[in-house]
Order: C-alpha cells, then sequence, then structure tokens
C-alpha cells in the first residue's frame, strides 16, 4: 500500500515537472514571437506605414513590456493622428476652406514642427489674406529660396511693413518685370508711410532709418532728401536727452563740412565735445569740428554786420535820393 502511494506521489512530481517545463516552452515561444513582431513593425516604420508598425508593436509589448517599445508606440499614435490631420488638412485646403486647413496643419506640427508643412499652414493664410498669421508662421523656420522669401515679403508687405518687405526682397535676384514693379510700387508706398509717421509717430528714428534705407537703395522723390534731414535733427533732440551721443556722430557722417551752416557745425562741435567727455575717443574730431564752429560763428557775425551796414548805406541813400528830390 505504502509502495503504492509512493509511486501516485512519484507520478504526481513528474506531472507538475512537465506542466512548469511546458509553461517555459510557451513563455519563450511568445518572447521569439514578440522579437519577431519587433523587427517587422521597424520595417514597417521604415517603409511609410505607421498603423501596421504601430499595431505589431503594441502586441510586442504586451509580452515584452519594455519601457523603449512603449515610447515608440506613443510616437507612431502621435505619426498617425499627424497623418491624418494632414490629409484633412489637404481637403480643406483643396476645398478653399484656407483657414481651416490652416488649423489642422498647426496641430499636426505641434507634435512634429516640420518645415515643409509651416510652409503649407503660411500658404493657406496667404490665400485666406490672413497675412499677419503668415508672417508669424514663416518666421518660425529658415527661409530658402525665391519663393519662400517672396510670400514672406508679400506678407510683410500687405501687414504695411514695406521696409522689412524690401530687405526680405534683396534675397531675390530676379529681375521679371513684373517683380521688378512690385518692388518700385513698394518703395512708393513706404515714401508716402514715411511722410505719414513723420507728423504722428514719437519714435522718428525708426522713421529716419527706414528713410535712408530707402534713399540709399536709389530711390528718388522730391522732398524725401529734406524730410530725412528734418527726421534727423528732431531725432537728434531725443538722442540728446538719451545721451546717446556715438548715434547722434553716426548722423552727422552723410554730411560734408561745406554741407554744414553754423548751426549745425556748432551742433557737430557740442556732440564731439560731450562724446570725447564720455568716451575719451575721437579727440581729433572734437578738435577739427570746435575750431571749424568758432570760425563759421566769426565769420557769420562778420557776414551779419556787413549785412548790416549794407542796410544802413542804402537807408541813407533812400534819405538822401528823398531830400534832393524835395
Amino acid at each position: 500500500l505504502a509502495e503504492r502511494e509512493f509511486e501516485k506521489a512519484s507520478e504526481m512530481l513528474e506531472r507538475e515537472n512537465l506542466h512548469e517545463k511546458i509553461e517555459i516552452c510557451r513563455r519563450e515561444i511568445r518572447k521569439y514571437n514578440a522579437k519577431d513582431l519587433v523587427k517587422r513593425a521597424k520595417k514597417l516604420a521604415r517603409d511609410g506605414n505607421p498603423r501596421s508598425a504601430l499595431a505589431c508593436f503594441e502586441e510586442a509589448y504586451d509580452v515584452l513590456k519594455e519601457d523603449w517599445i512603449l515610447k515608440k508606440i506613443e510616437r507612431l499614435k502621435d505619426l498617425a493622428l499627424g497623418l491624418d490631420k494632414t490629409r484633412e488638412a489637404r481637403d480643406a485646403e483643396a476645398s478653399g476652406q484656407y483657414l481651416k486647413a490652416a488649423r489642422l496643419y498647426e496641430q499636426v506640427f505641434i507634435n512634429d514642427k516640420k518645415e515643409d508643412l509651416i510652409l503649407k499652414q503660411a500658404a493657406c493664410f496667404i490665400k485666406a489674406e490672413d497675412y499677419e498669421k503668415a508672417v508669424s508662421a514663416l518666421e518660425r523656420i529658415p527661409l530658402k529660396g525665391p519663393r519662400q522669401w517672396y510670400e514672406y515679403g508679400f506678407s510683410l508687405a500687405r501687414t504695411g511693413k514695406y521696409c522689412q518687405c524690401l530687405k526680405a526682397w534683396e534675397k531675390i535676384s530676379s529681375q521679371d518685370e513684373r517683380f521688378v514693379e512690385q518692388k518700385a510700387l513698394v518703395c512708393d508706398l513706404l515714401a508716402s508711410d514715411l511722410y505719414d509717421r513723420f507728423g504722428r509717430e514719437k519714435d522718428l528714428g525708426k522713421v529716419y532709418i527706414e528713410g535712408k534705407y530707402l534713399i540709399d537703395s536709389g530711390y528718388e522723390r522730391a522732398g524725401l532728401l529734406d524730410l530725412m534731414k528734418q527726421c534727423a535733427l528732431s531725432w537728434i533732440e531725443t538722442l540728446w536727452k538719451e545721451e546717446r551721443y556715438e548715434t547722434i556722430l553716426g548722423l552727422f557722417a552723410d554730411y560734408s563740412m561745406s554741407d554744414m551752416d553754423a548751426a549745425m557745425l556748432q551742433l557737430r562741435a557740442r556732440v564731439s565735445f560731450k562724446f570725447a567727455e564720455q568716451s575719451g575717443d575721437r579727440m581729433e574730431d572734437l578738435a577739427m569740428f570746435w575750431l571749424s564752429a568758432v570760425f563759421s560763428e566769426d565769420l557769420e557775425g562778420v557776414s551779419r554786420e556787413r549785412k548790416e551796414d549794407e542796410g544802413k548805406s542804402e537807408k541813407t541813400k533812400e534819405r538822401q535820393q528823398n531830400g534832393a528830390a524835395s
């Protein structure tokens, strides 16, 4: 009886060991299949099939529980969602719903900031005539090629930023007749804008800088040069209060001594003195313009006295002539 019991116990132990070995084999098979799924998923992802790759990775993760697979799954989910949104955006764009398309492109590159998607979004904003948003979109990426620079400049012009438009279009070497005409039109718009802003804008420095850029580019318009001189003089008052003497000296760079009257020479000398006092630099300018201002003031005084004498002489002659006539 005892022997039979021992035999039964022995059979039970062997059966349990067998079940354990079977379970080990099953686990190893699942791991092997999961690793095979990972290989297949990687190949599918390379071939541009993210949804199938996602399914394989998810099935493999259930077995392997490895963190890198979970990160891959999250990335593929974002990619799959991006593909859906991109398809919706293209459909919206094709149907003329440009603002909707732009919003959908925005949702795509929140997760994946691809330059081509940003360019598509900007193009939709331009078609929808929302030029400020087009400018914002294009400023997110490095622009390449004439088309991108043209669209950026065009959008800037439509938002009233004419000087920035012209600077952007400097990147385009085309001499296409229509493009040349557009640049000329933007130059005219900038000139008119400068006249308008001179009377109302507090920051005349910006007005002067843009006007100087326009003049230096070869643009000519009656009165524009005189306007910029007035603008510079008005700006100098602000710069003087802010003790920005070096900037003021830069404004005199376009004037030779022969172009300056006595008042300008005196102002130039005072600025040179203040800058030398502030920085200890450009002492030769101080000496040259200070002496010029002094002599100019003396000569102006002599000239004034001569004119006064001539006036007195003329009046005397008139009195004499009137006396003789009577």
